[in-house]
């Protein structure tokens, strides 16, 4: 995120208190940006409070690197269709 901004990974940090609170302003800013045209391609998303889905999104996002690292055989494309799934499960609106 701070290369991509062209800042140095302290900068970004120092407007958050947290890792955990940068992730979850990621999560708001996503949902708040991204959720009419995400509504509009895939139906409507359930209430979702976005602190317990950035809890949940940063350890995961976390260990890949070293799960990747540590199991060859763990292959990319399939563990994201399941985590995709996971999450469409988690915050789509029932009966969509």
């Amino acid at each position: 995120m701070a290369n991509r901004a062209g800042v140095s990974k302290s900068v970004v940090l120092y407007h958050f208190e947290s890792k955990s609170a940068l992730m979850e302003a990621v999560v708001t800013e996503v949902c708040t940006s991204a959720g009419p045209a995400l509504v509009t391609a895939l139906g409507e998303f359930a209430e979702v409070d976005t602190r317990t889905l950035a809890v949940v999104l940063r350890p995961t996002i976390d260990a890949l690197p070293g799960l990747f690292e540590s199991d060859p055989t763990v292959r990319g494309p399939e563990l994201a269709e399941h985590l995709v799934r996971l999450f469409d499960r988690t915050v789509r609106k029932e009966g969509r």
